[in-house]
C-alpha cells in the first residue's frame, strides 16, 4: 500500500493490509519453538525510551534472542506513554534500533498523551522504516480509551491498523462497536483467555471477518493450549509469510496424488520412472538377445520340422524370455518378439523356404505354454497372430 510523507498528519484508508492471522504476545519471556495454532510472535523490544524492564529484563536483547530462534516469525512492539516515556520521537527511534527493517510495529497506548506525540511517532517510524505497517493497541472502544486519556483520533488517523484489547466479557460484548470505532482501519483482535472463558468467539470473529486474532500472554500455564484453540479456528484468505510452510505442504500433497502403486510419495514415483527410462536400453537390449536366440535356434532346422525340433525353437525362446522380469515388456518389445520370432520361423533361410502350417501351430503353442505365466494372454495373441501370417 502507498505511504504517505512523513509530515502528513491523516492517513487515508488504503487497500486491506495483511499480516499474520494467529498472534501470540510475549511480554518477557524466554524463546522457545512457536507454540502450534500460531503463525508468528509479538515480542516486545522496548518501552517507549528505553529497552530495559522490571527486574533488569532488557527488552531488546530478549526480543533479538526470539529472532534468532523464530525469524521473520517474530514481530516487535513496544510502548508509548503513560507509565512510560511520552516522547514520541525518540520512542520511535530507540524501538527501529532494537528491532530494524521490520514488516509490522505495534505500540501499546493505554494513558494520556497529546496527539503530536502520536504523530510524532508515527512519522519518525515511517522514516527509519519506510512500508512498515503500523498498529496501536489500547482499550477496544474510543469511549473506553478516552476515559484514561488515550488521544483516540489521533491513533487511528496516524496508524495502519488496530489491535484492539477485548480481554474482558464487557469488552466482548461491544465487539461491534469496536470495529466501528477504527473507522475503516484493519482490526485485529487481542483477546485474554486468563480474563474472559469466553475469549473463543472474540478470537472467531476477528480471523473469519477481520486481520485476524492474538493471544496475550505467553508464559501462562495454559498457553499452549490456547494457541492450539485458535489454530483449530478456520478462516480468511489471505496470504501471508506464514503460510509458505503451509504452502508447500499444499503443494506436496496434490503432488502426492499422482503416487504410484507400490511407491511411497510422488517424489518416489518420479524416481523410479526415471530409473525405467533410464534401463530401457537394457531391456532393449534383452529383446535383441531374445531375436538372436531364435535365429541361431532355426537357423540348424531342416526343411520339415519334426517335434523334437518344434521343442527345441520353443525352449530357446521360451528361455529368453524367462530372463526378463515379470510384466516389463512394452507394447513395442512384445511387437518386436514377435515380428522376429514369426520372421524366422516364416522365412527360412532369406525367404526361400516356408514351414507348413502343422509347424507353426505347434512352435505357437509351445511358447505359449511356455511363457504364458509371464507375458499374459494379451502378448500371446500378439504372438500367435505374427505367427500365422501368410
Amino acid at each position: 500500500m502507498a505511504f504517505p510523507s512523513p509530515g502528513q498528519r491523516r492517513r487515508e484508508v488504503g487497500p486491506p493490509v495483511t499480516i499474520p492471522r494467529r498472534l501470540g504476545w510475549v511480554w518477557r519471556t524466554p524463546p522457545e519453538a512457536l507454540p502450534s495454532g500460531l503463525e508468528a510472535m509479538l515480542v516486545r523490544a522496548a518501552d517507549a525510551t528505553s529497552t530495559e524492564g522490571p527486574g533488569g529484563i532488557d527488552y531488546a536483547a530478549n526480543y533479538r534472542a526470539w529472532k534468532r530462534a523464530l525469524g521473520p516469525r517474530v514481530l516487535p512492539w513496544t510502548r508509548l506513554g503513560p507509565t512510560a516515556s511520552t516522547d514520541g520521537i525518540a520512542s520511535a527511534e530507540v524501538v527501529a534500533a532494537a528491532a530494524p527493517g521490520e514488516l509490522l510495529y505495534v505500540v501499546e497506548i493505554q494513558g494520556s498523551l497529546p496527539d503530536t506525540e502520536v504523530v510524532a511517532f508515527a512519522n519518525r517510524l515511517r522514516a527509519l522504516v519506510p512500508g512498515a505497517l503500523l498498529g496501536f493497541s489500547s482499550y477496544p472502544t474510543r469511549a473506553q480509551a478516552s476515559s484514561h486519556g488515550v488521544p483516540w483520533d489521533a491513533c487511528v488517523a496516524a496508524f495502519d491498523l488496530g489491535l484492539p484489547q477485548v480481554h474482558f466479557p464487557n469488552q466482548r460484548a461491544e465487539l461491534a462497536r469496536v470495529v466501528a470505532d477504527h473507522r475503516g482501519r484493519g482490526v485485529h483482535i487481542a483477546v485474554s483467555p486468563g480474563d474472559d472463558s469466553g475469549w473463543a468467539a472474540a478470537a472467531t470473529t476477528g480471523i473469519t471477518q477481520y486481520l485476524g486474532a492474538s493471544l496475550w500472554r505467553h508464559g501462562l500455564d495454559q498457553f499452549t493450549a490456547w494457541a492450539q484453540q485458535l489454530g483449530d479456528v478456520q478462516g480468511g484468505d489471505e496470504f501471508d509469510m506464514a503460510t509458505i510452510a503451509d504452502l508447500e505442504n499444499a503443494v506436496r500433497k496434490v503432488l502426492n496424488e499422482g503416487t504410484g502403486q507400490g511407491q511411497a510419495s510422488w517424489a518416489a514415483t518420479s524416481a523410479a520412472g526415471f530409473a525405467a527410462t533410464q534401463a530401457l536400453p537394457d531391456r532393449l537390449d534383452r529383446v535383441d538377445h531374445v531375436t538372436q536366440a531364435t535365429k541361431e535356434a532355426v537357423d540348424a532346422l531342416h526343411l520339415t520340422l519334426t517335434d523334437g525340433e518344434v521343442q527345441a525353437i520353443a525352449g530357446a525362446v521360451a528361455a529368453k524370455l524367462s530372463d526378463l522380469p515379470p510384466a516389463t515388456l512394452t507394447d513395442g518389445e512384445v511387437q518386436a518378439i514377435a515380428d522376429a520370432v514369426a520372421a524366422k520361423l516364416i522365412d527360412i533361410p532369406l525367404g526361400t523356404v516356408a514351414l507348413d502350417e502343422a509347424s507353426i501351430t505347434g512352435v505357437g503353442e509351445e511358447v505359449s505354454n511356455r511363457v504364458a505365466d509371464r507375458l499374459g494372454p494379451s502378448v500371446i495373441a500378439a504372438l500367435r497372430a505374427q505367427l500365422q501370417k501368410p
